[in-house]
């Protein structure tokens, strides 16, 4: 009994490659079919993708606190899961603490690859047990090898899978970071100034063969600087001075792109679709809701954007009109960059005008310095528009409240970052339809 608890829960000891890697396939299985077996009895949706956001699934269930079981039952897997990870990392004399990374969604799955293939450090004799001093490489290397693998799985992604999803925007910074460390064996503020360095040659890169704009850029600029960083704090740790040089040349910078390669393909088959966000803007308009109606359901043409954000290339609704009345018609929001069509579905005057989406235009037009078009397959399905409405509520005191609606869904991960932005831009959008429905009714009102 005690070696049975030695091996599947104490933290103590070490562990070799082979038996890691069987303990840990063999757990993913046995939780695979216990996670299977007790969604279907308390009539949880189970979908194999929930393990790259387990947290967001389980509050997007339409029982929540069944949900909050399913991640109750997932403590004995965690805790299993972090013991094989710890003694793995104490066999390969890696800091112990980079155990967190097991409960980092798509950093997890790194770590185990990389534990997977890590070796023992070298024995070497006393006199010589000391590690020498690595000398730091140039940093030409240290600011474009990384660059050039993050590049590289940049355009597998985005590219080839057509996959914006973790491995891109999660995995991809935090393994550039942690090659910066491995190739400028540098620590602190040093390693972090070549990383921000090797961070701006992937930008550079994206703009000059045209695969990307700079306003997206710059919105994708947080989380990978982040991740980015984190991975050079790790990899100053992994790769110090302390270990033996050897074990260091153990894990080439091939073996990681190749193990996001491996990622990448694994996200384009279990790679869920997004769940649809729906975002609300209100004003106050100083006349009745009837005089307000008519501004709304077709309104003339809205002054040039003063907003940077629409002045950047985010599009923009220009004018919308209407081809009949009632359930049926079919509405045309113009916008910088196309027109939405959008048959109604419900026609309720003058309290509610609903209806559906049958046509999106592209989100944006890209701004690049280097070309005068550029063509990201973001561009196209990755932000839909499903049906949106106008709701008219009067007040005791005869102004109306007018509240505009929108239901979308995008295809970008981790969702809850690109939901960030995307519920931010749909508030911009509605607040410029909003006040010029409200300018047009309150002066007809006059």
């Amino acid at each position: 009994m005690s070696k049975v608890w030695q091996f599947l829960g104490s933290p103590r000891g070490t562990l070799g490659r082979r038996p890691f890697v069987v303990a840990a396939v063999l757990a993913l299985l046995v939780k695979v079919l216990v996670d299977a077996a007790g969604c279907r009895v308390l009539g949880l949706d189970y979908q194999p993708w929930l393990y790259l956001d387990p947290v967001g699934w389980a509050l997007r269930q339409p029982r929540p606190h069944a949900g909050l079981w399913f991640l109750l039952w997932s403590l004995p897997f965690g805790w299993f899961g972090a013991v094989l990870v710890l003694r793995r990392l104490r066999s390969a004399c890696w800091p112990p603490w980079l155990v967190v990374g097991f409960f980092v969604p798509w950093c997890n799955l790194v770590l185990f690859l990389l534990l997977a293939v890590a070796a023992a450090p070298v024995a070497m004799p006393p006199a010589a047990s000391r590690a020498p001093r690595r000398q730091p490489q140039p940093i030409a290397l240290a600011v474009l090898v990384p660059a050039l693998v993050a590049l590289a799985s940049i355009g597998i992604c985005a590219r080839g899978l057509l996959v914006y999803g973790g491995v891109l925007f999660v995995a991809t910074p935090f393994v550039q970071g942690l090659l910066v460390s491995y190739w400028a064996a540098r620590r602190g503020l040093d390693a972090l100034r070549v990383g921000l360095c090797s961070a701006l040659v992937v930008a550079f890169g994206m703009l000059l063969v045209a695969w990307e704009g700079g306003v997206c850029i710059a919105m994708a600029a947080p989380i990978w600087l982040l991740l980015e960083g984190l991975g050079v704090m790790i990899g100053s740790a992994l790769f110090s001075e302390a270990h033996e040089v050897r074990q260091v040349r153990r894990l080439p910078p091939a073996l990681w792109l190749l193990g996001l390669l491996a990622a990448a393909g694994f996200e384009a088959v279990v790679l869920p679709v997004g769940s649809t966000q729906v975002t609300t803007t209100e004003v106050v308009v100083q006349a009745p809701r009837e005089v307000v109606w008519r501004h709304l359901v077709a309104f003339s043409d809205l002054a040039p954007p003063e907003d940077w954000v629409f002045r950047a290339g985010i599009a923009y609704p220009v004018r919308a009109s209407i081809d009949g009345t009632g359930p049926g018609a079919v509405r045309r929001c113009s916008f910088s960059t196309g027109d939405f069509v959008e048959p109604i579905t419900v026609w309720d005057e003058p309290r509610l005008l609903r209806f559906s989406v049958a046509e999106c235009p592209e989100p944006m037009r890209e701004w690049n310095p280097f070309h005068d078009h550029v063509e990201a397959a973001h561009l196209h399905g990755y932000f839909v528009a499903e049906q949106g409405q106008f709701a008219l509520h009067e007040r005791s005191d005869g102004r109306t409240v007018l509240a505009g609606t929108t239901w979308y869904r995008h295809g970008l991960w981790p969702e809850w970052y690109w939901a960030l932005w995307s519920e931010a831009l749909v508030h911009k959008i509605h607040r410029r339809v909003l006040l010029h429905i409200r300018d047009e009714a309150e002066r007809s009102g006059r």
